[in-house]
């Protein structure tokens, strides 16, 4: 994972340097018509379903506990979104985050999740300046996406995610703020050997979620009017 966290902030810095030019022009000290490029360090925290998942995995229920939801740690985890910001209303993007426990053992373990999110930003229905003269915002976002979790266990399958950001703009291309995300985990699949594809079918779903507090650190580059 140490290398998943690396990769992420290599691309965010890559992302940084090619909105330069945009970056240089921006003009009003919110948002508006343009990209987002969005760096997210948190703290992952879980909360696995083991009875559920007990209940589905059959002869295998024994070493659930030790092999899968005992294994699975709260940990440090990263986020990178790359997103398009429609008028300031709205923001329609990527995400891709990444956590990880034990990075320098040899019992090390970790989580990645790719999704699609939307954001609506209700401020802009409210304030009657407009956009080029509030150095702040809010936002609530909704998704969905592919996931995966586990160490010498996994499970793997589709969950959603939710939550909300606050923002504080001290540039007209550049916030800082907190967020909150909550991603309720629907996994399909309970692997127990990644080599061989070995694994148990889960019908029901895994349940559980994933609940991560972080800092928001985002670059704005204003493609049009606000």
């Amino acid at each position: 994972m140490r290398q998943i966290s690396l990769a992420l902030l290599a691309a965010a810095l890559l992302a940084a340097a090619l909105l330069a030019p945009s970056l240089a022009r921006a003009s009003g000290p919110a948002t508006g018509e343009g990209l987002v490029v969005r760096l997210e360090p948190g703290y992952a925290l879980w909360q696995l379903d083991a009875k559920n998942i007990e209940s589905q995995v059959g002869p295998l229920a024994v070493e659930v506990p030790a092999k899968m939801v005992g294994e699975v740690q709260n940990a440090f985890g990263l986020t990178l979104a790359i997103g398009y910001d429609i008028l300031g209303h709205a923001t329609v993007g990527l995400e891709i985050s990444g956590t990880g426990w034990n990075v320098g053992s040899a019992n090390r373990g970790g989580a990645g999740f790719v999704s699609f999110t939307a954001a609506w930003h209700p401020v802009r229905l409210f304030d009657k300046r407009g956009a080029s003269r509030r150095p702040w915002d809010a936002s609530i976002f909704f998704g969905a996406g592919w996931g995966v979790v586990g160490e010498d266990r996994a499970m793997r399958g589709l969950f959603l995610t939710l939550g909300a950001r606050a923002e504080y703009f001290p540039k007209p291309w550049f916030s800082v703020g907190l967020s909150i995300r909550m991603n309720p985990l629907m996994f399909s699949r309970y692997v127990t050997d990644w080599n061989a594809g070995a694994g148990v079918d889960l019908p029901k779903g895994s349940g559980g979620d994933l609940l991560v507090p972080a800092l928001t650190i985002a670059l704005h580059a204003p493609l049009g009017g606000s």
